[in-house]
């Protein structure tokens, strides 16, 4: 038989292997395998001076969180999964591996497939691999404690004050600030104008366990040996 008359039979490779991850660093894009943590794809990327800006338990895979769409206060600043993810490989009921997207941000014609995996906990299919947008590693987070007004809130986002995270909770309107030095050192000179009562800079490390605290209700003032020593 000619070759050329051969039916196409699609490529049935994952991307990476299992356990395995492809930072293409000049693209500000990176491939993963599902199984990977989020906690070990940080770690990786910060070799480059990247990151994936996602809020969630930093030791449970890559593929359960988008699956399950486990986000938090960040996807203010930076979007959600729907928002970082570019392609992705699943098996479906048949235990067919099919691709979805790719490693560029515009690469979908038609429906966006890849969008379809967020959220639907294996309903649909299995991740195998998923390819995401990352982001420069901010230098340092700055974190403005404001009383818990409502208010305030419509205040500060359209404004050139906009938080990369928010938490409103009965005793405190907390605010996040990621980013390099300069655009810390801005915000920490123009927030005393809207009447924060704190103002305190922080690790990347601390203000990430300062938001699961928040997020699991604890009470993020009794510090942890970490947070406590993070300020400078």
């Amino acid at each position: 038989m000619n070759p050329a008359d051969e039916p196409y039979r699609p490529d049935r490779t994952p991307l990476v292997p299992p356990g395995q991850m492809d930072c293409h660093v000049r693209d500000m894009t990176a491939t993963f395998s599902a199984e990977v943590t989020l906690a070990a794809a940080q770690e990786k990327l910060a070799e480059f001076n990247q990151w994936i800006p996602i809020d969630g338990d930093p030791e449970s895979p890559l593929g359960h969180l988008v699956e399950t769409n486990s986000t938090g206060p960040l996807r203010l600043g930076y979007g959600a999964w729907r928002d970082l993810l570019l392609g992705c490989q699943f098996t479906n009921g048949r235990d067919e591996l099919i691709t979805a997207g790719g490693r560029t941000v515009k690469n979908v014609a038609g429906y966006d497939l890849t969008k379809f995996m967020v959220g639907q906990g294996g309903v649909f299919g299995r991740l195998v691999t998923i390819t995401t947008r990352t982001y420069k590693l901010p230098a340092a987070a700055l974190l403005a404690t404001f009383p818990p007004e409502l208010a305030l809130v419509g205040k500060l986002i359209p404004s050139p004050c906009r938080p990369q995270w928010m938490l409103l909770k009965p005793d405190a309107l907390y605010c996040g600030y990621l980013g390099d030095q300069p655009t810390l050192d801005y915000h920490r000179a123009t927030l005393g104008e809207l009447g924060q009562t704190a103002l305190e800079s922080r690790s990347l490390q601390a203000d990430a366990e300062f938001r699961q605290q928040l997020l699991r209700g604890q009470d993020p003032t009794i510090a942890s040996p970490t947070i406590a020593s993070a300020g400078h």
